[in-house]
């Protein structure tokens, strides 16, 4: 299963101090957790990929991370947490 590996990847490089390779590997899974409905696990990835992040990620990919997240936190059911995260999903890029 690829999303499994994929997950223990991340997690691997979160541990060890890599956050690049951690958010790449941490957003395939969390893709992978989606198609096969595991939303529990889909929002752990999700949150790990926020976490590690680049400072610099650009808005509209960061938006775009949480409002997956919070898509990810209704199919859960956790209603006000995922219209917390998805209101808060803007780009907010100064030019």
């Amino acid at each position: 299963m690829a999303g499994l590996r994929e997950a223990v990847v991340s997690d691997h490089y979160e541990r060890a101090g890599r956050p690049a390779e951690a958010h790449r590997h941490a957003l395939a899974a969390a893709v992978e957790a989606v198609a096969m409905s595991s939303h529990r696990e889909a929002v752990e990835l999700y949150r790990r990929a926020q976490r590690t992040a680049p400072i610099d990620i650009p808005g509209a990919d960061r938006a775009t991370l949480l409002a997956a997240l919070a898509g990810e936190l209704g199919a859960g059911r956790r209603t006000e947490i995922a219209v917390w995260a998805k209101d808060h999903a803007q780009p907010t890029d100064a030019v």
